[in-house]
């Protein structure tokens, strides 16, 4: 009983250092997961209907990769969902699916954003297009480290604190050199 609580006790202190997280808005969130549910349903739904149906070789190609297209749209849309940054005290954790990992605020050196657009074509081959603005950080030897889109909160207050400490680190090292 006293291990539970000291583990309470420890979440709800790590709980308090925590200062605000880089997520999925919450509708997107939401949209990203029942995409997500929805593709994997039409996978099930392709391989149940199809395969007993299928007659030659390349019909059974054409219904494996049918179905590879739906898990992989599937599974995109559960990255989507679950992938976050938690900013503590000095420390960036940032979540994907499979990866966790640890950055120092002082370890990413910048950021930038810009607005990427693309053109997508419906079923009808009428062109549409699309714009997103993405904030992409990057380390010291200037490989991308990670990248949220407008779908994400807390995205300008991380770029913000990555700017506050980089000018802190400046001011830092003028002051040494000063001395």
């Amino acid at each position: 009983m006293e291990s539970s609580l000291n583990l309470t006790m420890r979440h709800w202190k790590s709980m308090d250092d925590l200062r605000y997280c880089v997520s999925a808005k919450k509708t997107y969130r939401l949209f990203f997961v029942i995409s997500a549910i929805i593709f994997f349903i039409m996978a099930i739904c392709c391989v149940v209907l199809s395969v007993g149906k299928c007659k030659t070789f390349y019909n059974y190609i054409a219904v494996i990769l049918a179905v590879a297209f739906f898990i992989f749209c599937g599974c995109m849309g559960i990255c989507s969902a679950a992938k976050r940054a938690e900013v503590y005290k000095g420390s960036i954790l940032y979540y994907n699916v499979f990866r966790k990992k640890e950055y120092r605020l002082s370890d990413i050196r910048g950021s930038r954003t810009k607005e990427e657009s693309y053109k997508v074509y419906s079923g009808d081959g009428i062109p549409a297009s699309g714009w997103d603005v993405v904030t992409t950080f990057y380390d010291a030897s200037g490989k991308k480290v990670f990248r949220f889109g407008l779908a994400y909160n807390n995205v300008e207050r991380l770029k913000k604190d990555i700017e506050n400490t980089q000018k802190s680190i400046a001011r830092n090292r003028k002051s040494r050199k000063g001395c």
